[in-house]
């Protein structure tokens, strides 16, 4: 079956688009529009004192697919980083590394993502593989309380 000369066109139109305006990497290759994840949970936890911001805390394991699968998929979701970019501070921790304190939080299960406000008070916990939608919708209820707080 042969296309039919407009249909064809609008094909060609449609891929030149993608080609042009797509983000195929999702901010893999601009690091200015990624997470910028905290190592340091002493240095993180300060931003977060003098920002008033809440901590962001993605708890993760080396032997965890779904912790891999989050970091390349959900938090490389543009709303995401949009979102966390905005009202976050946020700290990366490897549960292998950071093992009393994981356990503290009461993590038992990877990943993990927890937030807290900068009153110390945990305002969700996460666990498991989340969608970018999803953890969104968590995100604004978590900074709806943060500033409703501050008031």
């Amino acid at each position: 079956m042969k296309l039919i000369g407009p249909v064809r066109s609008l094909i060609w139109v449609g891929v030149l688009v993608l080609l042009l305006f797509g983000n195929w990497s999702h901010g893999e290759e601009n690091p200015d529009y990624q997470i910028k994840w905290h190592s340091d949970i002493d240095r993180a936890w300060e931003i977060t004192q003098e920002s008033k911001q809440s901590l962001l805390l993605f708890v993760t394991h080396p032997d965890c697919a779904y912790c891999t699968l989050m970091k390349k998929k959900t938090f490389q979701d543009d709303g995401v980083v949009a979102d966390v970019s905005e009202s976050f501070v946020s700290a990366a921790v490897d549960a292998q590394i950071w093992t009393r304190f994981v356990q503290r939080l009461g993590v038992r299960i990877y990943p993990s993502t927890v937030i807290i406000s900068h009153d110390n008070k945990v305002l969700d916990r996460i666990g498991g593989y989340v969608e970018p939608l999803i953890l969104r919708a968590r995100l604004e209820a978590a900074s709806r309380r943060t500033r409703d707080a501050r008031r």
